[in-house]
């Protein structure tokens, strides 16, 4: 009798063979939840935030494993231009910053290196010069009499962030965070850090700048709803100073830097307020400032450049000796200055234009009646470094003569003194 041959049916072995799998898969999964407790795993769970090329979790276990044994609060920033300065108490325009003696070091956590600033002071420009800081993850120590402390805020910040001035086709965004949870697991019941430990973030970028570099506001400037444009020997204030506004904005854009100005030409409109110029200058994210401006016929001669009190004189005279150059034909009659706006009764700067621009550093939106309530929105903002550039008296008919045979040198002075104060600024 024949042996009967068995047929084997494959279809169901594949299947027993999937359907044994899937029992093997289920019994692996139910025991790692047993022994983890029902838990995700650290990769799902862990903050998202990484610097130079470290995740959460590395930054986490290499910060908490440091000793802060000494700590230092700190109370307040402001960011003016491109500066940053830390006050321990609360910022008042001319405030101590609170540092006596002592030394401010940024540490970069990811290579060790140190910038040291001694003694540093309450100018808001004497401490912290954001151009010229290499990319890295800082913490923030203050050393006295030899003792280190790691800094602490206060009050906790998250993701505080100003771009610097475009250089060479690229920016820095610096990032300030000081917040107890910013390494905590996703589940975390307790904070990855036992205080507001304060980091500085630095990162070039090589994208195109969203934000402009310059605003060059063309005189003259509504203030309070009037203005007096002023007009004599063949020159108008508002017509001269827009075009020269424009051709400096050219020359900037030539050499890779981003200029804004806020009006159209023939535009008059209110310095403050929802729809004033102000709000479109704060809304442009620009670092510094110049205001262009035709001395009233009465009122002076020579070129005359005035920067906050509160502020060094070197923005201001970097386009004074652009201007003042001996290869150029541009000299005015009259005495030429570089010089501080003055105080008012208030301690403030008596230039509106040059403080309230300039943010909470210089109180903004704190002095005079228009102002407090025109300027309300920029008291606690990051302020512009802003200088008034009185060019020519329109009464004198040589200086007129020999701006308009000479404008473009003008224009091109001025380009080259910001542009020079901007390469100085980042240590080039």
């Amino acid at each position: 009798m024949a042996e009967k041959k068995m047929k084997i049916r494959w279809k169901n072995v594949i299947l027993a063979l999937l359907a044994l799998a899937l029992v093997i898969y289920m019994l692996v999964f139910l025991v790692s939840k047993i022994f983890s407790g029902g838990k995700k795993s650290d990769e799902s769970t862990a903050s998202s935030f990484t610097a130079c090329s470290l995740s959460a979790s590395k930054l986490k276990k290499t910060i908490t494993s440091e000793n802060y044994e000494k700590t230092y609060a700190i109370g307040d920033y402001v960011i003016y231009g491109e500066n940053l300065a830390f006050y321990t108490g609360e910022y008042s325009v001319g405030a101590s910053s609170g540092f006596g003696k002592g030394t401010l070091i940024l540490r970069d956590l990811c290579t060790g290196t140190e910038i040291k600033m001694e003694k540093p002071s309450g100018d808001i420009q004497g401490q912290i010069n954001l151009a010229s800081i290499p990319d890295g993850f800082y913490e923030v120590f203050v050393e006295e009499n030899l003792i280190e402390k790691r800094v602490y805020m206060t009050n906790s910040l998250s993701g505080v962030s100003v771009n610097t001035a475009t250089r060479d086709g690229s920016y820095k965004t610096v990032s300030l965070y000081a917040d107890a949870t910013m390494f905590n697991d996703k589940n975390a019941e307790e904070n990855a850090l036992d205080n507001n430990y304060l980091f500085v973030d630095v990162r070039s970028s090589a994208e195109a700048n969203t934000e402009y570099d310059v605003v060059l506001y063309p005189g003259p400037i509504v203030y309070n709803g009037s203005y007096y444009d002023t007009t004599a020997n063949g020159i108008r204030e508002s017509t001269a100073m827009y075009e020269l506004a424009v051709a400096v904005k050219s020359k900037l854009e030539a050499k890779g830097y981003k200029a804004y100005i806020p009006l159209a030409s023939g535009e008059f409109t209110e310095f403050y307020g929802d729809s004033g110029t102000l709000k479109k200058i704060y809304n442009s994210k620009a670092k510094y400032m110049v205001t262009f401006a035709i001395y009233g016929i009465d009122e002076g001669q020579g070129i005359d450049l005035t920067y906050s009190s509160y502020v060094s004189s070197d923005f201001a005279q970097s386009i004074y000796d652009s201007l003042t150059a001996d290869n150029l034909t541009v000299g005015l009659s009259g005495d030429s200055s570089v010089h501080a706006s003055r105080h008012d009764d208030e301690g403030y700067d008596s230039d509106y234009d040059i403080r309230d621009t300039g943010g909470k550093a210089l109180g903004a939106g704190l002095d005079g009646e228009v102002s407090v309530e025109g300027a309300s929105f920029a008291t606690k903002k990051a302020g512009l470094e802003t200088v008034f550039l009185n060019l020519l008296n329109a009464g004198n008919a040589e200086d007129v003569e020999n701006y308009l045979n000479n404008t473009d040198k003008f224009a091109e002075a001025i380009a080259q003194g910001i542009i020079n104060h901007l390469t100085a600024k980042a240590g080039n």
